[in-house]
């Protein structure tokens, strides 16, 4: 019954994504692989694609603005999640990059400060090794996830995107409240049909009333 239920939420939301109206600017794009590691850059003209081209990560913008977000997109042209949906830059200026140390994942706004998507001392309960490399990977779920790789090898999860869901709900996501660090993963619409900016209506677990509302 649980799985019905969220298959019907996914459904209801993807139906809704495929209407809204972008200009596709990345399919032009040159596909940089599925990893971003120091030193890499992402931008209008370049995207990052899944393993398996399930997903892709790229600069878009709606139709008729001039704004641009950090999108994750559907093979089939279906927007899953925004980076920067309370920000938007000024097409097409926005870059994705790590800084100077490695350390730190944001969006290069020439307008502004950067914006960031990792800090290790904001995402993590433990100290990252300065032996170890950190790097962001799109994978086939549709998950953007930074990880760290070690002397050895062995990768380590330190951040996700399906931990800041924003109008989506992909299989692999919750809706909930975040015991470890208190984050409430909730879901909330377009303001209109052609702006991803938080709209008027929310889709959020109610721990107390144990129910969707």
């Amino acid at each position: 019954m649980a799985r019905t239920v969220m298959n019907l939420i996914f459904l209801m939301l993807f139906s809704t994504t495929c209407c809204r109206a972008y200009d596709f600017t990345w399919g032009l794009a040159r596909s940089v692989g599925d990893t971003l590691k120091p030193g890499d850059i992402l931008n209008s003209s370049s995207c990052l694609v899944s393993a398996s081209s399930n997903f892709i990560l790229a600069f878009s913008k709606p139709v008729h603005l001039l704004d641009t977000y950090l999108c994750i997109w559907r093979n089939d042209s279906s927007s899953t999640w925004n980076a920067n949906r309370l920000r938007p830059l000024l097409y097409p200026q926005g870059v994705l990059s790590w800084d100077e140390d490695g350390r730190r994942l944001r969006i290069i706004d020439p307008a502004g400060d950067p914006i960031s998507l990792f800090k290790p001392s904001e995402s993590t309960d433990y100290e990252i090794s300065n032996t170890s490399t950190l790097m962001a990977r799109l994978l086939d779920d549709g998950n953007l996830v930074v990880q760290e790789l070690d002397v050895y090898r062995s990768t380590k999860v330190l951040w996700q995107s399906f931990d800041s869901p924003t109008d989506t709900l992909l299989p692999g996501m919750k809706l909930g409240v975040n015991r470890r660090t208190r984050r409430i993963w909730a879901l909330k619409s377009w303001s209109t049909e052609n702006s991803p900016n938080p709209g008027a209506f929310s889709l959020q677990w109610d721990p107390y009333a144990r129910q969707l509302q």
